[in-house]
């Protein structure tokens, strides 16, 4: 339980500590080339943390994660697209904000399009790709849909669509509300939303009330003394990395 039928299948394969990537391949072409579940983006918003100064570095670590179990082009797409989200807010480079400071988003999601539509061919495939991300009705994305709930682009759009919202209470119980995937849902829609507003906006009961709370902010606490170790040893850089919010680890 708790494990996708297609994850399980690849990491059982007995040559997937050796070469997973080809693991992940085979089993995509054995079933069709037609499999394009969210177990992937599902664990790719830290991966937007991680070296989020350099965002062709977040999608190629996105991409060569993404492939040890789920080598759909979709699959990648997806794990690009979030990723490269989070990689931008943090940066805050001027064309991805307002004169208000807030955060430019339908800027962000173009560019995040541009970086996530290399992974497809066709411009068919990269159309479907632009309409999950620009989606504007959280209803259009039919996340209840019987046997296809899990689909990659359904949980990025989740992410996208919480992206334009402001009430984080409010879109993950809209989120949550639709059914379907609603953990996975909501895990890559409270990632990108939280980001976006920051910790402060979090409910505090949410935060406070968090199952195995002190554990995960040991994990998160040791990883921002990694990221800030290897923020400070690029060449020529003697800045002082911001640490990055909280909230997108959730």
């Amino acid at each position: 339980m708790g494990i996708g039928g297609t994850t399980c299948e690849v990491i059982n394969n007995l040559d997937y500590p050796k070469e997973a990537h080809a693991v992940a391949q085979r089993v995509w072409v054995q079933r069709g080339k037609d499999i394009a579940p969210n177990g992937a983006v599902m664990r790719t918003s830290i991966l937007g943390i991680h070296q989020y100064w350099d965002t062709d570095a977040v999608a190629d670590n996105a991409i060569a994660i993404c492939k040890t179990t789920h080598y759909d082009p979709r699959c990648q797409a997806s794990t690009v697209a979030v990723s490269a989200a989070i990689s931008m807010m943090l940066k805050r480079e001027p064309q991805h904000l307002k004169k208000s400071g807030k955060y430019n988003v339908q800027q962000i999601i173009e560019d995040c399009f541009q970086i996530a539509s290399k992974c497809l061919e066709t411009d068919d495939e990269k159309q479907v790709l632009k309409t999950y991300l620009e989606c504007e009705k959280i209803k259009n994305l039919n996340l209840d849909e019987s046997r296809k709930i899990g689909y990659t682009y359904k949980c990025m759009g989740c992410g996208f669509w919480a992206l334009k919202q402001k009430d984080f209470r409010k879109a993950l119980q809209t989120i949550v509300m639709e059914g379907g995937d609603a953990d996975t849902n909501g895990a890559v829609a409270g990632a990108l939303l939280g980001c976006k507003l920051g910790m402060s906006a979090l409910p505090v009961s949410w935060v406070s009330k968090l199952k195995h709370k002190a554990w995960l902010d040991e994990k998160i606490e040791k990883y921002l003394k990694v990221l800030l170790n290897m923020k400070g040893q690029l060449p020529g850089d003697n800045s002082t990395a911001q640490q990055p919010p909280v909230a997108t680890t959730s």
